[in-house]
């Protein structure tokens, strides 16, 4: 018995598909191994039982240090599991693309309508509120990117759901991370780390609502003009890149974006002329 268990095969740690890597936590709440979850054209994922075989420190989805997990599960009583404590989500269908792109038109139309709104208030001096909109307004965007990079098939449909109901995710999706080998970006995929749109969540929110930190009134109204203008303009410049990728590439996610690149840049090359013996 005791030789049984020398021998017996050490628990997973993470899960890798050399570029991707998740904690056992996230890949158990997204059903990381069931068919379907991931593109069909994404590496498979494989198990990672070393520590010394991890290819980076954290989780690309929930940025749990990799080896603190590890320390932690040792801690934990014999037999129960550190995804015991984590409610399994299970996706909903994938819509048709046909629906997904309506979804996106939908978001992108409501994005440009909340900025519209947050000027007209900025316009009333409300500028607590236009802040708030305007910020509302980048996480419509950043919905546009998500269900561009799902179409594409740069970003799981088992996430999907978890990005867009989540505020602190939408921010951080605004700047995803981007791996990829081919210049066009055929082979891009796409990951966010969550913790990125906390700062971005917190000052929408203090824009709407008085909070107490550390015997401290916090009110809305130390909002100025100037940030509810910049909030604005972000907004705007947002939608505007937005606009642009579609005008040249049809498409608003991570492999249209670096294809629409490429071809930017090809067409930027100066022309050999050839000379005439004329």
């Amino acid at each position: 018995m005791g030789a049984m268990e020398k021998h017996k095969p050490k628990a997973p740690i993470a899960y890798t598909n050399t570029q991707l890597v998740y904690c056992t936590e996230c890949a158990d709440e997204i059903n990381l191994l069931d068919e379907g979850a991931m593109p069909t054209n994404w590496l498979p994922f494989g198990p990672i039982d070393n520590v010394d075989d991890l290819p980076q420190k954290r989780c690309d989805r929930c940025e749990t240090v990799l080896r603190e997990a590890v320390r932690q599960s040792r801690r934990r009583m014999p037999g129960r599991k550190a995804s015991d404590t984590v409610p399994k989500r299970r996706s909903a269908p994938r819509p048709s693309d046909d629906v997904l792109r309506d979804l996106a038109r939908a978001c992108h139309r409501n994005a440009s309508q909340l900025l519209s709104e947050a000027e007209l208030l900025l316009c009333h001096g409300h500028s607590a509120r236009a802040l708030a909109l305007a910020h509302t307004a980048r996480e419509e965007a950043a919905k546009v990117n998500l269900i561009g990079d799902v179409l594409e098939g740069a970003f799981p449909w088992a996430e999907f759901d978890v990005v867009f109901r989540d505020h602190s995710c939408k921010y951080a999706y605004l700047n995803r991370s981007v791996t990829y080998s081919d210049p066009a970006g055929v082979d891009a995929i796409a990951s966010y780390v969550r913790s990125l749109g906390g700062p971005e969540f917190e000052e929408r929110q203090r824009a709407l609502f008085v909070d107490l930190a550390v015997s401290r009134i916090l009110e809305p109204s130390v909002f100025t003009r100037e940030d509810a203008a910049a909030a604005i303009q972000a907004g705007r410049d947002e939608l505007q890149a937005l606009n642009a990728q579609l005008l040249l590439t049809g498409g608003t996610g991570v492999r249209s974006g670096l294809a629409g690149l490429s071809t930017v840049r090809s067409l930027g090359r100066p022309r050999r002329h050839r000379r005439s013996n004329v």
